[in-house]
């Protein structure tokens, strides 16, 4: 059985929350894998991918939740294929999406500075080491395709370990 659910919590247009209540998903995700399926495919390619597998299954319940607007499309139909097939991905080009969207550590220390007057003109020249930064790893994307290394690489029980913090 397949149910395409082509209208979402995250997109409230004129129905308002009448059909759109996450609560179905969350039912449905919450059942044995062997009987149900979820999909969210990212763009147009995918959902035909995932349409044509999920038509082509039998024994489950497949549950296709995508949107009924135009929206990006990201892949092509052979990438959307392989990414599909796989199951789950990362895209590489779209690393920066966090940057551009102001949700890496760069912004969270500028929003910092931003809120603690007490920082100082010491905290003015961190901010804009942090924007130079953030500029050269958008050139380092843009000819690379992926993160800087000091980025990509960066973890957290690293840099703890490195001041003496277990």
């Amino acid at each position: 059985m397949n149910y395409l659910l082509a209208s979402h919590v995250w997109r409230q247009d004129h129905n308002g929350f009448t059909h759109q209540d996450p609560g179905f998903v969350d039912l449905v995700v919450n059942k044995k894998a062997e009987v149900v399926r979820a999909y969210f495919p990212p763009d147009a390619n995918c959902l035909l991918s995932v349409m044509d597998h999920c038509l082509r299954s039998r024994h489950y319940v497949n549950l296709v939740i995508a949107g009924k607007h135009p929206a990006p499309q990201w892949l092509t139909m052979d990438a959307a294929v392989k990414h599909c097939t796989a199951g789950i991905g990362v895209w590489q080009w779209a690393s920066n999406m966090t940057v551009l969207n102001d949700m890496d550590r760069f912004h969270l220390v500028m929003d910092v500075i931003d809120r603690v007057p007490q920082t100082g003109d010491r905290a003015i020249a961190l901010k804009q080491q942090l924007k130079d930064k953030r500029i050269e790893h958008k050139r380092y994307i843009d000819q690379y395709g992926q993160d800087m290394p000091e980025i990509r690489d960066w973890h957290w029980d690293r840099v703890a370990s490195k001041r003496g913090r277990p």
